[in-house]
């Protein structure tokens, strides 16, 4: 999997980057990504942070927002679009190294997204194109 896979540069204003996909969430943390949908989204057996959320009055969305993507095979998948609190959250929950390491990677994959940003702002469509040609680059600023 490489980045431009994993990442849709997702925004609310067309200016700040709001989200980070869950499998590259998972990637970055080394855990499966099962595990990190149950602890998102709970199971019968576990209540997810969502389930904490709202109870604690607080909008899920503002950290987690349920999406779908379509794997190898051609199968629609569940996944989660992340938000940079949504991050804390789950950066917060780990402890020691992994927890240093997860944060500085999404932190550094925020700053990157919110440069990307900036440039295509500052760019006409041409080239705003031609660079992603160039780059072979298939994100999606929406």
């Amino acid at each position: 999997m490489n980045k431009t896979e994993l990442v849709k540069v997702n925004t609310n204003d067309g200016q700040s980057p709001r989200t980070i996909n869950s499998r590259e969430v998972a990637e970055m943390t080394g855990m499966r990504h099962s595990d990190l949908l149950e602890k998102i989204g709970g199971s019968k057996k576990v209540k997810g942070y969502i389930t904490h959320l709202t109870n604690g009055k607080f909008r899920s969305s503002d950290f987690f927002i349920e999406s779908t993507y379509v794997d190898a095979k051609g199968e629609t998948r569940h996944c989660y679009e992340i938000t940079r609190k949504g991050c804390d959250m789950v950066a917060n929950k780990m402890i020691g190294e992994k927890g240093i390491l997860f944060t500085a990677a999404y932190v550094t994959r925020f700053e990157e997204m919110e440069q990307l940003v900036k440039d295509k702002s500052t760019m006409s469509y041409k080239d705003v194109l031609l660079k992603d040609i160039q780059s072979g680059n298939n994100s999606k600023i929406s």
